[in-house]
């Protein structure tokens, strides 16, 4: 009686009896040879880039279809086919072809299962069609460039698909029915445009954003609907909405980041980014806050850090940190560091700005220069900043290098000082409100300069006042030390007010007499010893109204012979 084949390995099954003296070498074959290849065998072979690659399923002897590992090798310019016996068995299928072709594993008559190139699939027979091993497990990866085009995904397209490029595209998914319950895609954006991904009825199902990933899972293997699909978004941590992270323990820690890097580079790194579209000066670009609860349970903020852009001009960009605390319930800037910066401590750079004057205005700002120099041979003011804007203490050193006055003006314009060529002033900000000189307070800076309400008026360097030398005023701005030629005479007719200090004098340069009558006037001197004020002598004494003069009664003053 002749030997039959197994259905499915295609062993020598022997009839009772047969091979009488050899059926050991049979026996060997089948589990030495042919059982070994279907347990453990590995095939490499070439596609061929034929519509059809039909592994070879010859009995008793060694096979191709008899292998447990099929790889696919060689080039392919389309989609194609290998086909497996219609018997029950397990496969480990490899698509190694290139051409980024898919490889379909399937019986001559029935439907196979999709192994995309560059990935491996366990597939089995079940004497009818050829059924995915693992459904929903995860194979390979494709990358597809963005073309504002459409990439259509099959059954056997790689789980996990990533885009790149700049614009955008649309991934349709693969007809449900053709799919197993939970099968899944891992869709991952690259690109800077964003992904449409629909269904196979072309129905919304995602959009996924630059920088963002979906993973796709199909739950119904009927329909062609967005229905049939179940997406989950995953994105790097973008919020719409405040994060909340709560703990109850002493030294809770809400965030850390660790960096195991040995170099050095900098690590962690925590990015505050403002993604704005017209940056401009004194924008805030992120605040770090501290808050706490005041007595009534409110939520209160208790100091802060921020920073504010200073210049947004491109390769020139400039900003400054700054600090605040609450002081008596208002929030107060206490220290800032930037370029130019006029609230930095001691140790800091100032910074420092010059101007040519031009009898113009210079207005200054909280971010301007604490030292201001003016050059230049003709006037100019220099208006102060909104106090609002500054903190106390706040100072700006201006020194007035040039040959002309330099005005120094609040931001209401109000009168705070006037530099002759030479002198310097700091000002300082004692309130932060209004716009008046009453906000600033004046210090001179140089040795050679007196202050008055509105004026530093400058005093020549190179003379030094003598006993009995006066100031006198040469200039609006300008005065010298200089010895009277002679006291101030009294007018005939003149209003003193109460306390007026008089300088009389002699005008005949004999001597003023006690009781006498100055010449030239109609007043009545008297002091209260001797009888008369020898030349060059002084005396205190008081004058009297005489008829029909204009000069109050009792009045005091300071009477002097100078001749």
């Amino acid at each position: 009686m002749a030997s039959t084949p197994s259905t499915s390995l295609r062993l020598e099954l022997m009839a009772t009896g047969d091979q009488s003296g050899t059926w050991g070498d049979t026996t060997n074959t089948n589990l030495g040879t042919l059982l070994e290849q279907a347990i453990t065998g590995v095939l490499s072979v070439a596609q061929g880039d034929v519509a059809n690659l039909t592994l070879t399923n010859t009995d008793y002897v060694s096979n191709q279809a008899r292998n447990a590992v099929i790889n696919l090798t060689g080039a392919m310019t389309a989609n194609r086919n290998m086909v497996v016996p219609t018997a029950n068995k397990v496969y480990l299928v490899k698509n190694s072809t290139t051409g980024g072709f898919i490889v379909t594993v399937k019986t001559s008559a029935g439907t196979g299962v999709e192994v995309a190139p560059g990935t491996a699939r366990w597939v089995y027979c079940d004497g009818t069609n050829v059924v995915d091993g693992l459904p929903g497990f995860g194979y390979g990866y494709a990358t597809t460039a963005t073309a504002a085009g459409t990439t259509t995904l099959t059954y056997g397209s790689p789980r996990n698909q990533f885009f790149t490029g700049s614009t955008t595209q649309t991934v349709t998914l693969p007809v449900a029915s053709t799919m197993t319950l939970g099968a899944q895609f891992l869709i991952t954006n690259n690109s800077t445009g964003s992904l449409t991904v629909n269904s196979s009825g072309g129905n919304l199902v995602q959009t996924i954003s630059a920088g963002t990933s979906a993973l796709i899972t199909n739950i119904l293997t009927s329909g062609t609907s967005a229905a049939s699909w179940s997406s989950t978004l995953y994105s790097p941590l973008s919020l719409t909405s405040t994060l909340v992270i709560t703990g109850s323990s002493a030294g809770f820690v809400a965030f850390q980041g660790v960096s195991t890097e040995a170099g050095a580079a900098a690590g962690p790194i925590m990015d505050l980014y403002r993604n704005s579209a017209t940056p401009a000066a004194n924008d805030v670009l992120g605040q770090v806050l501290f808050s706490g609860e005041d007595s009534a349970g409110n939520t209160q903020e208790y100091g802060s850090i921020q920073a504010v852009i200073v210049s947004p001009t491109s390769t020139t960009e400039s900003s400054a940190m700054d600090f605040y605390v609450f002081i008596s319930g208002s929030r107060t800037r206490v220290f800032s560091v930037g370029p130019n910066n006029p609230n930095t401590p001691t140790g800091f750079i100032d910074g420092y700005a010059t101007t040519a004057t031009a009898a113009g205005t210079t207005t200054l700002t909280v971010t301007s220069a604490k030292k201001q120099f003016f050059t230049g041979s003709t006037t100019q003011t220099c208006q102060l900043p909104v106090t609002s804007t500054l903190v106390l203490g706040q100072q700006y050193d201006i020194t007035n290098n040039s040959t002309g006055a330099v005005t120094i003006n609040s931001s209401g314009s109000n009168a705070i000082a006037i530099l002759p060529p030479g002198a310097s002033a700091t000002v300082v900000c004692i309130l932060t409100s209004g716009t008046s000189a009453a906000s600033w307070s004046l210090v001179a800076q140089t040795a050679t300069a007196l202050e008055s309400a509105t004026t530093i008026i400058d005093v020549g360097s190179s003379t030094a006042p003598s006993s009995g030398q006066v100031l006198t005023a040469t200039s609006s701005t300008a005065a010298t030390w200089q010895t009277p030629s002679g006291g101030q005479p009294i007018p005939s007719s003149s209003t003193f007010a109460v306390g007026t200090m008089l300088l009389a004098q002699q005008s005949s340069g004999g001597d003023l007499t006690n009781g006498g009558t100055t010449a030239g006037s109609n007043i009545k001197t008297a002091w209260t010893s001797g009888s008369a004020l020898a030349g060059g002598g002084t005396q205190t004494g008081t004058y009297t109204n005489r008829s029909g003069a204009t000069v109050s009664n009792a009045q005091f003053g300071t009477f002097s012979r100078t001749a």
